[in-house]
């Protein structure tokens, strides 16, 4: 009977030895694909020149009336730091005045233009003019997909 388990044994053996699964190799992974060298160049957000941002003007019927008000805007920052384009994205207060003097304070404010490695760039950012009668305040960000990084995005300030 040995000699029966030892040729089961030897059997086993020579299956395990020729099948399929013990046949292939181990797979190993693929390469990772050869990535170039170039590091992307540094992008820098415009910061706007303080003695330029100047408040918007409240709207008088809205201050008479204690409204408070908040206006997305949409701007673009030229290479000269001057705001290209400027548009209302919304307003929380239509028709009472917010609009345009959130418009008009901004278009008077200059820019150290964006830069990408040394060359300025053109920006779009987007600015949210909260008006209370107590002020107004600013927060700002910039549009995804914009020139600029995001690391500026989401700042708030008080505008004197």
């Amino acid at each position: 009977m040995s000699t029966r388990l030892l040729g089961i044994v030897v059997l086993l053996s020579v299956v395990v030895t020729f099948s399929p699964a013990a046949a292939t190799e181990p797979e190993t992974p693929p390469a990772a694909p050869a990535t170039a060298e170039s590091a992307e160049p540094e992008q820098v957000s415009p910061q706007v020149i303080l003695e330029t941002q100047k408040p918007p003007k409240y709207p008088p019927a809205a201050f008479a009336a204690r409204y408070t008000g908040t206006v997305t805007l949409e701007v673009v920052v030229m290479v000269d730091g001057k705001i290209g384009k400027a548009k209302v994205l919304h307003c929380t207060r239509p028709k009472m005045g917010f609009e345009e003097a959130a418009l008009a304070a901004v278009k008077q404010w200059r820019f150290e233009p964006g830069r990408i490695g040394d060359e300025p760039a053109e920006v779009t950012l987007r600015f949210r003019l909260n008006f209370a009668p107590g002020g107004v305040s600013l927060s700002s960000e910039t549009i995804p997909g914009g020139s600029s990084p995001s690391s500026s995005s989401g700042s708030t300030s008080n505008i004197k």
